[in-house]
């Protein structure tokens, strides 16, 4: 029904995560969060930065979370 993925690329980021469409707002997704958040706690950390951010509104509502920093990626033909 759902998946999170904490540090996996580093320690403390998170992403990817996501949520069986048919199941969304049904808490699965907040209990995701809940995990890794009682995961940093246990690990002595803060916070977490989202490394994917698909629904920024999710994050907002469920953890309080701003934007700090966006990434863009451009691409030129050679």
């Amino acid at each position: 029904v759902g998946f999170v993925c904490p540090s996996v690329v580093r320690t403390g980021w998170l992403g990817p995560m996501g949520t069986d469409p048919a199941r969304r707002n049904g808490g699965v997704g907040a209990a995701l969060l809940a995990a890794v958040a009682a995961d940093r706690d246990a690990a002595g950390r803060t916070q977490v930065e989202v490394e994917w951010v698909g629904p920024k509104e999710f994050y907002a509502h469920a953890a309080g979370a701003v934007v700090s920093r966006v990434f863009r990626r451009f691409s030129r033909p050679l």
